[in-house]
């Protein structure tokens, strides 16, 4: 998925969504569009939306601001060929462990390509500055039931940011990412 940017005399014009590319990452359908507005600091994640017919993907796509993203992927649940097609994308670091895999997206912001988030993987997000948005679409809608939210912070993750965060009561006490390295 590539964001295509056309400047002329009045500005730009930026695209980052096409049915075809959507097509390409398996996205079934677009039901939700939504954004977020971030200070800077807040961490989002990790969540994902997990469930037998309501596992939803995301695409994100940062609109204004500069973030760190981070994508999990459960390797019980990798879902290869999704896997490949982000490994295509710029991804500055991947980081392995026995249970997972974290594609690491740094910097990123309006120019940068969108970010395809499959079924089963989490989401987690940092902003760099303030009024920073995020902007999310989806294929399935919300389901508060499905939802799976996880400690930012397990497998000790580095979120790349040195100051500090602000997280939601949910995500500062939600359960951690269990490795089998943590359980023996």
């Amino acid at each position: 998925m590539k964001t295509t940017i056309h400047d002329d005399n009045r500005g730009s014009h930026t695209k980052f969504f096409t049915r075809a590319s959507a097509d390409a990452y398996g996205f079934n359908d677009v039901t939700e569009v939504f954004m977020t507005t971030n200070r800077k600091g807040t961490l989002r994640g990790l969540h994902r939306q997990f469930g037998e017919g309501v596992t939803q993907q995301k695409i994100v796509k940062p609109i204004s601001g500069k973030f760190n993203v981070k994508v999990v992927f459960p390797i019980n649940e990798l879902n290869e060929e999704t896997f490949l097609q982000n490994l295509t994308e710029v991804v500055e670091q991947i980081d392995l462990w026995p249970d997972y895999v974290v594609l690491n997206f740094y910097n990123q912001d309006i120019n940068s390509n969108p970010i395809a988030v499959p079924a089963g993987a989490y989401l987690g997000y940092v902003s760099l500055e303030d009024d920073s948005r995020m902007l999310y679409i989806g294929d399935n809608n919300f389901n508060s039931e499905a939802d799976d939210g996880r400690d930012p912070f397990s497998l000790e993750l580095d979120w790349g940011y040195d100051g500090e965060f602000i997280l939601s009561e949910r995500d500062a006490h939600a359960p951690q990412l269990i490795s089998k390295e943590d359980s023996d």
